[in-house]
């Protein structure tokens, strides 16, 4: 907020005494949320070290997990004779070699996207962090309903 105060260019500074009072006011309920807050454990000080990769993290071990699941539910459930265990076996193998790595590698490519941006995010204006903040917001809503419909309701998708 002081930088943007201090810009030089008029036209990206506060324009009345409302909106600062309003930036003041956001900042001091921040303040006021993150002191309500314990402070982090192990686990959160971790994350807030290496976003980027709990990030991953995050995205890829529940997958990995029901994916096992999934695969000794079926071994169990599944009544499979000789030919079709082995059909069986030749599929889950193949699906997961070629879902993986083309799911993990996007992941990767779209994560890696963001974090190569987050640092230049501290230096941005205000103005800045607002277009960036509304473009992400377009990007989301332009996904298929299915892909959105949580981020929306939690108000991401307001115009």
């Amino acid at each position: 907020m002081i930088r943007r105060c201090l810009d030089p260019d008029p036209a990206r500074r506060y324009q009345t005494a409302a909106d600062l009072a309003a930036a003041l006011s956001g900042a001091w309920h921040l303040l006021a949320a993150r002191r309500a807050l314990p402070p982090p454990g192990r686990v959160g000080r971790w994350v807030n070290a290496h976003p980027t990769l709990a990030l991953v993290l995050a995205g890829i071990l529940p997958h990995l997990v029901a994916s096992a699941a999934q695969i000794g539910y079926n071994g169990v459930e599944l009544r499979l004779e000789g030919a079709q265990q082995r059909v069986f076996a030749a599929l889950v193998i193949a699906y997961n070699l070629i879902a993986y790595p083309v799911c993990f590698g996007t992941g990767v490519l779209l994560i890696g996207r963001v974090a190569r941006r987050l640092p230049k995010l501290a230096a941005l204006s205000g103005p800045e962090v607002d277009d960036l903040r509304r473009r992400a917001r377009r990007l989301a809503c332009r996904w298929p309903p299915w892909a959105r419909s949580a981020g929306c309701r939690a108000g991401w998708c307001s115009r």
